[in-house]
């Protein structure tokens, strides 16, 4: 069998990762995303997600490319310094594929003991921040309402490192239809707030319940607040006027794993 030429960054296929990596709209029109490096090729493999095409350049990982391969993926070797010329990272990895996300049951995620909701979160490091805090803490779901990031949006990806792949989404949800599906299944909704909320860590957590976020720099409105069911705040010792989204998700998120009643034991302690 003949060797295959690498191909360029002008080649059809890469210009195709250019796109997907630039545009939500051909993301979400074509049911595909470009996930970058080695780790996050591993995770996705290793949770059976659909890898269609994987390109690399020379010093990635011969393994990692025939584990690909064997997966049923295209495999096809690219110019040393393509990658970085349709990828948006700092860094550029010297492997990347194209993925077909795996479709979620949002019913499913709406009927979990443990759900995070995201209201206009549209910092792509945030979100991914609050998957792989949500997924760490064993979340049943994690909602992104309309206005919110794109969880496959590069950024978030990185942030995620791997998270999209384990802990179930669901995206674009209208507010107002999120709030009363958990109103009808007896979830409460928990408000994250900067003062004035219960206090997160001597409340008492509801056997079900949803942590809503909101926007990085304004919080929750005031009608979404409205909506919810209680108010909770982090309590603070320090000058520090809040924290950022991500941080106050990942709190909210361990102290509620932490005193959930008849959670099963956590898998590991410690780093």
């Amino acid at each position: 069998m003949s060797k295959v030429s690498p191909i360029g960054h002008k080649h059809r296929d890469l210009q195709l990762v250019h796109r997907l990596v630039a545009r939500r709209v051909a993301r979400e029109e074509l049911g595909l995303a470009v996930i970058e490096g080695t780790k996050l090729l591993r995770e996705a493999l290793g949770a059976g997600v659909v890898v269609d095409h994987v390109f690399f350049e020379s010093s990635a990982s011969v393994e990692l490319v025939a584990e690909a391969r064997e997966s049923g993926a295209k495999v096809t070797p690219v110019i040393d310094g393509a990658l970085a010329k349709v990828s948006d990272a700092v860094t550029p990895q010297p492997i990347l594929a194209i993925v077909r996300p795996p479709v979620r049951d949002t019913d499913a995620i709406l009927d979990g003991r443990f759900v995070v909701v995201c209201v206009d979160v549209r910092d792509p490091g945030n979100a991914g921040t609050i998957l792989r805090s949500a997924d760490a803490a064993g979340a049943d779901g994690v909602i992104f309402c309309s206005g919110s990031v794109d969880p496959y949006n590069p950024k978030t990806l990185r942030a995620g490192a791997g998270a999209q792949f384990h802990v179930p989404f669901a995206v674009d949800l209208d507010v107002e239809y999120v709030f009363s599906k958990l109103a009808a299944r007896g979830t409460v909704r928990l408000a994250t707030v900067v003062n004035g909320g219960e206090d997160l860590f001597t409340m008492a957590i509801p056997d079900r319940v949803a942590v809503i976020l909101g926007n990085e720099a304004t919080g929750l409105d005031a009608a979404t607040q409205a909506q919810c069911d209680v108010g909770v705040t982090i309590p603070f010792w320090g000058s520090a006027e809040s924290l950022n989204v991500s941080m106050a998700a990942t709190l909210f998120c361990f102290e509620i794993a932490r005193r959930q009643q008849n959670r099963p034991n956590p898998r590991s302690v410690g780093a």
